[in-house]
């Protein structure tokens, strides 16, 4: 085998040829990488020149040999008559994952022409129904710079996410791989691509796999007296997941019948038969409704607008969070009859018991549209909801100090030190702010709080005070940490 997640001999063994220089574990790591440059009845030399070992991450032992054989190559090798053929076998590896191969197919999701497009990931593939091998056929992301696990003993590859043995990507698959790179831009040089990452659309009304926020809606009853409609309000944000508050939609009536009839529209009943949001004890705010509003200044078309001020009603993680059914019965005032649904904006296109993306139920978020279309024919453009990058979430790094017997990272946002001072009587004192950038309860506090709990640093001076966010004592401990957390799930104030 090689250095791989379960098997470190190999890696240890250099180590320590590197460090005691001692002949006979030289030995030892130099005949490691001649077993895999020569393959020796084990392992199969492909056209193309890469070492295949087996089914599962072929390409992964082979570009974690090839790392290995570089670092030998780097140290204890450098002096060996072998040296270019170890370095050819080492890059041999990763030009052949790269596209150097007979397919000219390259194994690293991204790159080249002809790439994987379907790894085994669901982070790639996003979707909703909770299974890999459902819908959509094909991965919603690109999930670039994964190592697949490679082509068979044959050199057949299958771009099938069910197909994990071919199709899979791991981060010890990329271990190896991108230790390897480093090496490779170390001795040759490279540069970034300015272009990079491509942009994603999202939001597109004709690509509904990619739409974030919208509503399916069903016909539940119809009849003289009224109709009742199932709504479920989906949050499928992707770019990137998030919880989204002040949700609404609107449903658009024609009440000409009521008109006729000598009968006030803001009249019209509006019962509630189901409201989702009910069951999930973290969500504070429920959904709210209005009464019919006139829309436009002609005519009688009138809207209900429902609004789900707490985001967390639908939550994009699984199967029973990531949409909130709401069902509102629209009934005749006194229950009378003479309702006709057959006008109704909003009511085209739906059929009892199925679920249809209604694209004339639009959504908004702070009373802005952001899906559908409305009465008038206004609607969002895909260029509206384009990004050219995801968002960048940035952590402040702390500071290090280190010394020759013991490694300590300190975390100081001031010059004093901790002491039991009341945050009151500091000005730049605010409970949960542990990076002292005037904001409360970001990541960034949360990671810095983890790890001083965890022993990983050592927070003093003002953090240290701020990070006090329990105080029933004056210890920093992980009810702080629990504290924190809780507050930026807004479960306290």
């Amino acid at each position: 085998w090689g250095q791989c997640w379960d098997d470190v001999t190999q890696g240890g063994i250099l180590l320590y040829a590197i460090n005691t220089n001692d002949d006979y574990y030289i030995s030892r790591a130099e005949r490691h990488v001649q077993y895999w440059v020569n393959g020796e009845g084990v392992i199969k030399i492909m056209e193309g020149g890469l070492r295949w070992l087996t089914d599962w991450g072929c390409l992964r032992h082979a570009t974690a040999a090839a790392f290995t054989a570089q670092v030998a190559c780097d140290t204890i090798l450098k002096s060996s008559p072998k040296l270019a053929t170890y370095e050819d076998f080492a890059k041999t590896q990763v030009d052949y994952s790269l596209g150097v191969n007979p397919e000219n197919f390259s194994y690293v999701v991204g790159y080249g022409e002809d790439y994987p497009k379907n790894p085994h990931s669901r982070t790639a593939h996003a979707t909703w129904m909770g299974a890999l091998q459902r819908e959509p056929a094909n991965n919603r992301h690109t999930i670039y710079g994964a190592l697949v696990g490679g082509p068979g003993a044959n050199g057949d590859y299958v771009d099938d996410r069910n197909d994990y043995m071919y199709t899979e990507i791991t981060t010890d698959y990329n271990a190896g791989y991108t230790a390897m790179l480093c090496a490779l831009i170390q001795k040759y040089g490279g540069k970034t691509d300015p272009n990079f990452p491509p942009q994603e659309v999202y939001n597109d009304p004709s690509k509904p796999d990619s739409l974030e926020l919208f509503v399916k809606t069903q016909m539940s009853e119809d009849s003289a007296n009224g109709t009742t409609i199932i709504f479920n309000l989906n949050n499928h944000t992707a770019w990137p997941a998030r919880v989204v508050d002040n949700l609404s939609f609107r449903y658009y009536m024609d009440l000409s019948e009521l008109v006729t009839a000598g009968l006030n529209p803001e009249d019209m009943v509006i019962r509630c038969d189901r409201d989702e949001s009910k069951m999930h004890s973290f969500v504070t705010q429920n959904a709210t409704w209005t009464k019919p509003i006139k829309y436009g200044t002609t005519g009688n078309i009138y809207y209900v607008e429902v609004s789900l001020p707490d985001g967390r009603a639908c939550l994009p993680i699984a199967d029973d969070f990531f949409d909130c059914e709401v069902i509102l019965a629209f009934v005749m005032p006194n229950y009378a009859s003479g309702w006709d649904s057959s006008n109704d904006y909003s009511r085209k296109g739906l059929v009892k018991g199925v679920d249809v993306i209604n694209q004339n139920v639009p959504v908004y978020v702070n009373n802005q549209l952001v899906f559908g279309i409305e009465p008038d024919g206004t609607t969002v453009t895909p260029s509206e909801t384009t990004t050219t990058k995801p968002p960048v979430i940035t952590t402040p790094a702390p500071t290090t100090t280190t010394s020759n017997t013991t490694t300590t990272t300190t975390v100081s946002n001031s010059s004093s030190t901790a002491s039991n001072t009341s945050s009151s009587q500091n000005p730049n004192s605010k409970i949960g702010d542990v990076d002292v950038d005037g904001q409360v309860g970001k990541i960034a506090d949360v990671v810095l709080l983890g790890k001083h709990v965890a022993s990983k640093i050592t927070l003093t001076g003002q953090g240290l005070v701020n990070a006090n966010c329990d105080t029933r004592d004056l210890a920093v401990n992980v009810a702080d940490l629990q504290a924190l957390i809780k507050y930026m799930l807004k479960q306290i104030d």
